[in-house]
């Protein structure tokens, strides 16, 4: 899965899961509210590592990812 320039959807593309989760990078203290985000599926955590072009959202069904524009 590449992750490609796009707007981050409402929907998966592919399967069209919603919500698609917002991929959160760095060191990350979990908050209550940021639990319930993961835990309702609009955020993910995507490592400790933040690298320029790394995708911004992935869909939680199916693990599509892409790069939602600036």
């Amino acid at each position: 899965m590449s992750a490609k320039e796009t707007p981050k959807p409402d929907a998966c593309p592919d399967c069209r899961f919603s919500p698609v989760a917002e991929i959160i990078y760095g060191e990350v203290r979990v908050s209550d509210a940021l639990a319930l985000r993961m835990k309702d599926g609009d955020a993910v955590l995507g490592g400790c590592f933040v690298i320029e072009d790394a995708p911004t959202w992935r869909c939680t069904a199916c693990g599509k990812e892409g790069r939602a524009s600036p």
